[in-house]
């Protein structure tokens, strides 16, 4: 199954099967605009910032939230996994670019 992802303005992140374009999951939990979305290498972890100031990892085929980073003062707007995918790396409208250890 083919399956892609997205953030929104309602301060959500959705998965959606690609073939069908039908809603798989929703993931709830930032309290303001979702800007941007990673997923790990091993495609098994979401990464979803917002401008709530936070990032918040998800495993993706049980949908849990598995942890929240906080550090940026504004809002993150750009996430990627290093290829490893054991550090994640945002971009804040704060001018500053953060490493995050994943585990």
């Amino acid at each position: 199954m083919r399956l892609s992802n997205s953030g929104s303005w309602d301060h959500t992140v959705k998965m959606w099967h690609l073939e069908t374009g039908k809603l798989v999951r929703t993931f709830r939990g930032h309290s303001d605009r979702v800007y941007a979305i990673a997923l790990s290498p091993d495609e098994q972890i979401i990464a979803s910032s917002s401008a709530d100031k936070t990032i918040k990892l998800w495993h993706l085929n049980t949908g849990e939230l598995l942890g929240t980073f906080t550090g940026h003062s504004n809002i993150v707007t750009a996430l990627a996994f290093t290829t490893s995918g054991e550090m994640l790396v945002s971009a804040s409208l704060d001018k500053t670019i953060k490493n995050w250890q994943r585990s």
